[in-house]
């Protein structure tokens, strides 16, 4: 969470584990050092949902869903996750 990030930044005793591209966007704007896991992290569960009679949705909710899980897709193909549809 991010604001959660913005607490361990000013408390020299915490430390996290973030994706690599969030740790380098920080470690350009803050006083932190990097450093990489030499352990596997636990593979997490990522849901999204979405309601098939949603009277308000729109073109642009249905093109979003669209690009989400063809970039869902995507990673899978690449090892990165696994997708359950």
């Amino acid at each position: 969470i991010v604001h959660q990030i913005d607490f361990i930044l000013t408390n020299k005793d915490c430390w996290c584990i973030v994706p690599n591209t969030v740790a380098q966007m920080l470690a350009k704007k803050s006083n932190i050092r990097v450093h990489e896991t030499n352990f596997n992290i636990p593979k997490r569960k990522i849901f999204y949902l979405h309601s098939i009679e949603n009277r308000y949705e729109n073109h642009i909710i249905t093109e979003l869903i669209h690009y989400l899980k063809q970039e869902l897709i995507e990673l899978e193909k690449n090892g990165v996750l696994e997708c359950n549809f």
